[in-house]
């Protein structure tokens, strides 16, 4: 996120919930098919949405976690 790109947790990380509510990754369940999923939604928004999650991890780090 520090470095403006998406981030890929299961939701047994602990920040799993800022992740979520800052649009700054993908979360799934700690499970295989969690695992798959992420990888698949990871791979699926187009350049543009990249692009936008990019911004939105950078702000989510600066938001949450540079103190």
């Amino acid at each position: 996120m520090a470095c403006s790109i998406p981030v890929l947790v299961s939701n047994k990380v602990n920040i799993w919930r800022e992740v979520q509510s800052s649009r700054t990754g993908f979360v799934e369940p700690d499970r295989l098919n969690g695992t798959r999923d992420l990888i698949r939604r990871f791979e699926a928004p187009s350049a543009p949405q990249r692009a936008k999650m990019s911004t939105y991890a950078r702000a989510g780090f600066l938001q949450y976690f540079d103190n």
